[in-house]
């Protein structure tokens, strides 16, 4: 780091450079106006010109005693810093520092709603909730479908029951109608209630999950137990609490 001695005999540590007011052009601020990674994007204004150390033509203070291009400049994020080249996940897309900004992926996003345990609930727009009800409720729906055709339209129902003997309830069976089908997921089992000419749907093992996949864009994952995550395609985004 410079010492203000140092400085006023004209001695910087390299790289930055002595500014000398004297040789310097009308109107120059000098180091009184030095910018830096962090005050890039704020204005200055000296009323006079002030000798000192300064970074040469081209180059930023980085905040440490150095010089740095304005590309080698750190990232904010959430009052964080990054480094050039560092990732981070905003939603289901990575965004990676340059430049101090953060250029990311456009990939579409599924958002998440669950059913899990003993009666608790995540919505899709992140909210958790807890409610006990001995009954069936939906937990999803699109009546009107993507282009406003009734084949399109999807419903996913749970059925609560009581569980244990504290009074909470947890899901029993999950319903799925898709169009002229319906899906029963219960007993560790799926169940095919109705039929129709060709199936809207998908179905695939993934880990300790059975995955309903559809052509509506919608994604079902079911732990053969009490809980069960539904995920929907971005066309969906504004149609509801999402």
């Amino acid at each position: 780091m410079l010492g203000s001695q140092g400085s006023e005999l004209g001695v910087c540590v390299p790289p930055m450079v002595y500014f000398d007011c004297r040789n310097a052009t009308p109107g120059a601020s000098g180091a009184g106006c030095q910018k830096s990674c962090q005050t890039l994007d704020m204005d200055c204004y000296s009323p006079k010109c002030e000798p000192g150390c300064v970074c040469p033509d081209g180059l930023v203070a980085s905040g440490d005693g150095g010089c740095v291009p304005v590309s080698d400049c750190p990232c904010v994020h959430n009052e964080a810093s990054y480094q050039p080249g560092q990732t981070i996940r905003i939603g289901c897309n990575t965004c990676t520092c340059r430049s101090r900004m953060w250029p990311c992926t456009d990939q579409p996003c599924l958002a998440t709603c669950a059913v899990y345990g003993d009666g608790h609930y995540l919505t899709f727009d992140g909210r958790d909730y807890s409610f006990s009800g001995d009954c069936e409720y939906t937990l999803l729906q699109d009546h009107c479908g993507g282009n406003g055709s009734a084949q399109d339209s999807f419903r996913v129902v749970t059925e609560n029951v009581p569980c244990g003997t504290t009074g909470t309830t947890c899901s029993k069976a999950i319903k799925i109608f898709l169009g002229s089908y319906e899906l029963k997921l219960s007993d560790r089992k799926l169940e095919v209630i109705e039929t129709g000419p060709r199936p809207p749907y998908s179905i695939r093992q993934m880990g300790i999950y059975l995955v309903v996949d559809t052509e509506v864009g919608l994604v079902l994952l079911w732990d053969k137990g009490t809980s069960i995550f539904l995920r929907l395609s971005p066309e969906f985004k504004t149609r509801g609490n999402w």
